[in-house]
C-alpha cells in the first residue's frame, strides 16, 4: 500500500517481520544466510546526462537481475521517475522510500523574486542563447551555477522540480503569483528493499547547491538483525562551479556534512547493531586502478568505524570513469583525477558486522548498453557512475 507520512511519500509493501533471536540462535538451516546491499548513482537530471529516459527504462529492467536486497539509489530526480521505478519493481523490490513532498502547499507569492529572475534570465541570455533546447540545463549548470546557488531555496526548488521543461520556461513560470510544482527534500535519493523497512526517516544536510541529506530504514534479518540502512549522497567538487557556500570550498562543505552524518547515526544507532551506509560519497582512497578522491573526507568515514569492502580492495577500480562514454575524459578530467582512468566516489560501507561473516564486493552495471534514440541505435553507459554490490554471509550451517 501507499503512505504518506510527514510530508515524505513512502512505498510500504506488507509482510511479517522476520523473527530473530541472540547469538548464533539467528543462525538457522532455514534462514536466509546472506545479505546484499547495492549502490547506484543512476544520473537521471534532465539535460545533465544523456538519454535519462532511456536509460531509466534499461535501469528498471536490470536491477532485479542483481538479486539485492537492500538498494541505495541516487539522482532520480524527478518524483514521476521515482513513482515509475517504485512501480515497475515493485514484485521485486516490494518496499520503497524517498522524501519528497509539496514545497509551496500553502506559501504565497512566486517561487522566485523579480531579482533572481533577472539575475538568471540576464546569464542564461549572456552564455546559453545559442545552444540547443537539450543542451540548456547542462550549459545553464556549468555558466549560472553561481546565480542559482544565490537564490533562495523555494526558487531553486521550483527550477529543480521543473527539469522536464526548458530552463528559460521554467524560470518564467516560477516567478509567476501561482508558480508551478515545486518540491522539498528533491534530493534524488531512493531506497529500495526486498525486506520490510521500518522506522523511516530523512535528515536534511546543510548544503549550498540543491538538496542533500540521507534516508534512514531499520531492516529486520536473521543475518543482521535491527540493521540501520542509511542511503545519502554527499556535496560533489564542482571544478567548474566557484564555491560561494559557508564552508570555504566543496570539500569543506562535504566534511560538515559527514559531521553530520556521523553525529545522526550517533543519535539513530541501536546498540551495537550492524549500520550499511551507501551512496555516492564523492571521496574515496587510492588504489591501483582509482585515484584517491578527498582521501580526508574518506578517512574521516573509516576513523568512525565504517569499511568499504569494495574500496579496500587495491585491484578495485573506479566507479567514476573517465573512459564511461557519459563523462568523457574532457569532462571527467580534473586536477583530482587528471591522468587516471577516475576515482572510487561510490560506496557500500559496513559497521558493526557480527563475528564469523563473510563479505565481498564487485563492481556492477559497468558494461555498456544500447539505446534507440530518435530511431538510431546509440551506445552508452546506464549511468556516469557504476554500481557497487556488497554480499555480507553468514556461516554456513
Amino acid at each position: 500500500m501507499r503512505l504518506r507520512a510527514d510530508m515524505a511519500f513512502a512505498v510500504v509493501g506488507s509482510a511479517s517481520m522476520l523473527a530473530c533471536g541472540s547469538g548464533d540462535a539467528r543462525w538457522s538451516d532455514t534462514a536466509p544466510m546472506d545479505v546484499t546491499f547495492l549502490t547506484f548513482n543512476t544520473a537521471l537530471g534532465v539535460g545533465l546526462s544523456e538519454y535519462p529516459d532511456q536509460r531509466l527504462d534499461v535501469i528498471t529492467e536490470d536491477l532485479p537481475e542483481l538479486e539485492a536486497d537492500v538498494l541505495c539509489l541516487q539522482e532520480v530526480w524527478q518524483p514521476e521517475q521515482v513513482e515509475q521505478l517504485a512501480a515497475a519493481l515493485e514484485q521485486q523490490l516490494p518496499y520503497a522510500y524517498w522524501s519528497v513532498a509539496p514545497w509551496r502547499e500553502d506559501a504565497a507569492g512566486p517561487a522566485c523574486t523579480e531579482a533572481e529572475i533577472h539575475a538568471l534570465t540576464g546569464c542564461l541570455m549572456d552564455n546559453c542563447s545559442d545552444v540547443s533546447e537539450s543542451e540548456l540545463p547542462l550549459c545553464a549548470v556549468r555558466s549560472c551555477a553561481g546565480e542559482f546557488m544565490n537564490a533562495s531555496l523555494a526558487c531553486q526548488q521550483c527550477i529543480v522540480a521543473n527539469q522536464s521543461i526548458d530552463v528559460a520556461s521554467v524560470i518564467a513560470a516560477c516567478a509567476l503569483p501561482e508558480g508551478v510544482a515545486a518540491y522539498r527534500d528533491q534530493n534524488g535519493l531512493v531506497l529500495l528493499s526486498r525486506l520490510p523497512l521500518e522506522d523511516l526517516d530523512y535528515r536534511v544536510f546543510d548544503s549550498s547547491l540543491g538538496d542533500r541529506g540521507v534516508l534512514l530504514a531499520r531492516v529486520d534479518q536473521p543475518l543482521l538483525p535491527s540493521l540501520t540502512v542509511l542511503c545519502t549522497h554527499l556535496a560533489a567538487t564542482q571544478r567548474e562551479v566557484p564555491y560561494t557556500g559557508d564552508y570555504q570550498s566543496w570539500e569543506g562543505e562535504r566534511a560538515h556534512q559527514i559531521d553530520q552524518l556521523l553525529a545522526y547515526v550517533r543519535d539513530r544507532r541501536e546498540g551495537e547493531h550492524a549500520v550499511a551506509l551507501m551512496g555516492d560519497m564523492n571521496c574515496g582512497p587510492e588504489t591501483a586502478r582509482a585515484a584517491a578522491a578527498d582521501p580526508a573526507a574518506f578517512d574521516t568515514l573509516t576513523a568512525a568505524g565504517f569499511a568499504s569492502p569494495y574500496a579496500q580492495d587495491d585491484s578495485a577500480a573506479c566507479t567514476f570513469c573517465l573512459d564511461n562514454p557519459l563523462v568523457g575524459a574532457a569532462e571527467g578530467a580534473d586536477s583530482n583525477l587528471a591522468s587516471t582512468t577516475g576515482a572510487i566516489l561510490d560506496h557500500v560501507m559496513l559497521s558493526g558486522l557480527p563475528d564469523k561473516v563473510d563479505v565481498s564486493s564487485r563492481r556492477v552495471l559497468d558494461d555498456r548498453i544500447e539505446i534507440e534514440v530518435d530511431g538510431e541505435t546509440v551506445e552508452t553507459s546506464r549511468s556516469d557512475h557504476y554500481g557497487v554490490l556488497v554480499t555480507v554471509e553468514g556461516p554456513k550451517p
